[in-house]
């Protein structure tokens, strides 16, 4: 095996006749890879009846599939209370982690999750707040970023800009 991701079960040793199978997994150890697609081979090695040892390669490939996360509305105007469903449109549950900021640096803007874990195509309420009570009149804009983390422990995110104007 040429890549660290792949391991064989059961590794074995043994002789096969002519016209003979045998059953072997492949197991892959995804939890340090990210989405993506990857390519690895298997070696296996047979020594014919006639005394020649030939290298048969089996390529595998993986595909991960990350999380997916789904937002909606996809944009809207903002009010102090703000809602928005998140969907998990992928194939694994996950966590979710809400984290905000504001371009001046002032604490008028905060957001939630609920439920903060997600099954696939469940969802999940984002509630987005702007504290009005502390603003003078004029536009101001932040950020509320939203990441999912899958049971592998991969990673797919969703940022909400907003901009909300104080009368």
């Amino acid at each position: 095996m040429d890549q660290s991701w792949l391991s064989l079960n059961p590794v074995t040793s043994g002789s096969l006749n002519p016209n003979q199978t045998t059953s072997l997994n492949v197991q892959p150890l995804i939890t340090t890879l990210t989405a993506g697609t990857y390519t690895g081979h298997i070696t296996f090695t047979f020594k014919e009846t006639n005394g020649n040892t030939i290298f048969p390669v089996v390529t595998v490939t993986l595909t991960i599939n990350g999380p997916c996360l789904d937002i909606n509305p996809p944009s809207t105007t903002f009010t102090t209370t703000t809602q928005f469903t998140l969907t998990d449109c992928g194939a694994t549950a996950g966590t979710l982690a809400v984290s905000f900021s504001t371009t001046d640096g002032g604490s008028w803007l905060s957001a939630t999750t609920s439920p903060t874990s997600i099954n696939p195509n469940g969802t999940s309420v984002l509630t987005i707040t702007v504290n009005n009570q502390i603003l003078s009149p004029g536009t101001y804009t932040g950020q509320v970023y939203v990441v999912m983390t899958d049971i592998y422990g991969i990673t797919t995110s969703i940022q909400v800009n907003v901009t909300y104007t104080q009368s």
